[in-house]
This record gives structure tokens, sequence and C-alpha cells, in this order.
């Protein structure tokens, strides 16, 4: 059940839940009929994917492509990667070919004016800026465009959905795959019935790429592939356990609690063997360390590469963090509890195969949900009206505020338990 207690939201975000309501839906059912999604005929022997941004969303695809050359070997499966999530494509055996495309502006996390954020203007400048302005005036950029379609595909699968891939794979190949992007969906061959993340959102991302690609592909994805891990790096893997828990407090402000929280939430587990890190030299990183300093089981390490934690995870038994790239890359490897603030649950809980059920909820509404798979990880949220908010965030951010530290504190002890 969401919880209803109501707050001031950003404008921003009040236009993209209106997408949803029955007023916006009405114009795009409109479009739906005048030009409903054609699917593929035959099988294609040729397949693009356009995965250009971060390293979970990369994360959650690439069980649907071990799964397709697990049914189809034949079919050549290319992907279209970003600076960021490019060495997941280069470890994973179920790549024919990586084509690295991330011209200046195409990483939105690195847009700092704020103009580019404003709904639909925000989108449309940088469609202008960044993807019209160099194919008329940049001779490189229009020429690794001309040599993509060159390639002759079958298909091309836009598993983002902005304006530039929407138009991009139109340009590659005659036959495009996508989401239901606001008004714009018509622009592909074959679109689902809602954008990649919505409100309305009830399974997991990998699900719901594998199910698109099936009905818009001709594939039938009934056998699977179910073993861990996806990607196998090499690194030492330590015989006896070191750690207890790792600690990743990396991820945006929506998604991270504030820095007395964490400090209390490090106190509270001070039990335990524990390494702490982060996504960079934080100046809250730098703090916690120093307020911990005299604790001989804890201890704060910074990794230059996301590959680099593998060998203390090998020798640790827990890993906590928030939803983000981390907790889909190291839930891999092994058991993990991840806590979920804007972002949605349903869609980007750690995908292991298996259903996740409720075990535990809080005084304050919180709740605690248990994957069936392999691992076992455990995913902690709080249900709100308002999420997920697409990282547009607010001020109170009461779907983190209502996650006590004393609830995850019994989560961790009970998982670690278990797991022990």
């Amino acid at each position: 059940m969401l919880n209803r207690d109501k707050h001031k939201i950003p404008f921003r975000l009040k236009v993209h839940r209106a997408k949803n309501t029955p007023y916006f839906r009405f114009f795009d059912n409109i479009i739906s009929r005048i030009k409903p999604p054609k699917k593929f005929k035959g099988i294609p022997k040729k397949v693009l994917l356009i995965r250009n941004d971060k390293i979970g969303d990369a994360m959650v695809t690439l069980p649907v492509m071990r799964t397709i050359k697990y049914n189809y070997p034949d079919i050549k499966i290319d992907v279209l990667v970003s600076d960021r999530n490019e060495f997941l494509f280069k470890n994973f055996s179920y790549v024919d070919e990586l084509i690295k495309f991330s011209p200046e502006g195409w990483d939105t996390d690195k847009l700092r004016n704020r103009i580019y954020k404003f709904f639909f203007i925000g989108h449309i400048l940088q469609f202008i800026r960044f993807f019209l302005i160099p194919y008329f005036f940049n001779k490189k950029f229009k020429q690794d465009i001309k040599s993509l379609k060159t390639r002759n595909y079958d298909a091309v699968v836009d598993l983002v959905g902005s304006r530039r891939n929407i138009v991009l794979s139109r340009m590659i190949s005659k036959f495009t795959v996508g989401s239901k992007v606001f008004g714009l969906f018509w622009l592909y061959s074959y679109y689902i019935k809602t954008n990649w993340v919505t409100t309305i959102n009830e399974d997991f991302m990998s699900r719901k790429i594998g199910n698109a690609m099936s009905e818009a592909l001709n594939l039938d994805l009934s056998q699977k592939n179910k073993s861990l891990p996806l990607l196998n790096f090499e690194f030492h893997k330590e015989e006896n356990i070191k750690t207890d828990i790792i600690i990743h407090l990396g991820g945006s402000v929506y998604r991270k609690f504030p820095y007395e929280k964490e400090r209390e939430l490090i106190k509270s587990l001070s039990d335990y063997r524990l390494i702490i890190t982060d996504a960079g030299n934080t100046e809250g990183f730098r703090n916690l360390k120093e307020e911990f300093k005299n604790f001989s089981n804890i201890q704060f390490k910074l990794y230059n590469f996301i590959t680099d934690m593998l060998e203390d995870v090998a020798g640790a038994r827990l890993f906590l963090c928030y939803d983000g790239g981390q907790a889909h890359f190291i839930s891999q490897y092994i058991k993990s509890i991840v806590i979920f603030g804007s972002g949605s649950l349903p869609l980007w809980k750690p995908y292991e195969f298996e259903d996740y059920q409720a075990i535990e909820r809080s005084p304050a509404g919180a709740v605690a949900y248990k994957s069936k798979g392999q691992f076992g990880h455990v995913a902690i949220h709080y249900p709100i009206w308002c999420n997920p908010c697409f990282d547009i965030g607010c001020e109170t951010r009461p779907c983190l505020g209502n996650i006590s530290i004393e609830f995850v504190k019994s989560v961790v002890d009970k998982t670690f338990n278990a797991n022990a």
C-alpha cells in the first residue's frame, strides 16, 4: 500500500507524473491508433542495442542479452556503449562487437547548466545543442553516424529513450524498437505500452527489456541461463571471511541518507567488521573517517574503479548500499542489502531471476523485501505516492526519511545471522 502523506514536490515532478494521467494518455492513445506498433517480420540476424548510459542500466541488460544468445546463438548482437559502461560489455562473452559512442553532452549527468534540466524545453535544447548542431557542423560526428548506418542492422533497440537516441536509431536502421516516450514513440517501428521508467512499474527492468525484445523481434526467450555471476572478472579470492559488511555510501543526493544519518548507521553497526567506501573522496567520507578513526574494526577505503572492490567483496559476508550501479554490479557476487530512496524498487531491485516477498515492516511503514533467488538479496523501501521521482527529488525526502536506522540495523542483523 502506498503512503499518501502529502508533501510539496517540484513542478517538474508534477509534470512527469501528469504524463501518466488519463488526460495525457488520451493523446498517446490517439497516436497509437494512427501509428500502431509493428513487429519485425521473421527473426533478425543482426541487432544493435543502444545502451550508451550508466552502469546500472547496462547491468540489467546483460541477462537479456545472454538469454537471447542462449536461445538464438546465430543472432549477431552489437552494443552501442558509453565511456562509463564500456568495461562491463568488454568482459561479457555474449556481445559480438562494441561500438563506443559518447559525444559531448550525451552523458546528461555531467550537464551542469540547469536550463538543460527544464521539462520539455531543456530536452529540446539538449537535442539542438548536442545532436543537430554537431550533425551539421561536426564532420566526425556525422561520419560516426554514417558508419553505423553502413553496418546494415536488421533492427536497432533503443534502451535509453532520449530524443537523440530515437533519431539516431532511425538513421541507423529501418526497424527500431523503443519505449512509449511521451509524444515521440511513434518514431519507433515497435514500442512497448509504457516508457522504460514510469510511476506504474511492477516488475524488474530486466524482464521489461526481455519482454519488449521478445515481442518486437519474435523471439522465444523461455529457455534461460540463470547462473551468476554474469561477469567473470579475474581477482584474488580470499579463502577466509575477513569482513562482515562492506558499506558503500555512493549515490546521488536524492538516493542517500544525510551525513548525520550515515554516521548513525555506521555507529549502529560498529560491532561488525566493516569496510566503508564511497564513490569518491567526498567531504562526508573524510569526516566519517575522522570520526571513526579509533575503531580498529572499521576500515575506510576508496577504490579507483568498481572492479577493484571484488577482492574485498570475496572476503565479506554482506554488501550494504544505496540503489545505484554499485548495487547491480556487486550483487552478482555477494548477498546485498539495498536501500531505495527516489528510485523505483519494482524496476531496480537486484535481479537474480526470482521474485521478492515482503519480510519485515517498520512502524513508520518502511518495508524490507527478500529475493527468493540464489543470494536472497534484500531491498529496503518506503512505498510512497511520489516514487519514483526520476531523481528530481524534493526538499523533505520522506522516501528516505521514513527509513529509520533502527529498521536498517534490524534487517542487517537478521540477514547477517541467516547468512552466517
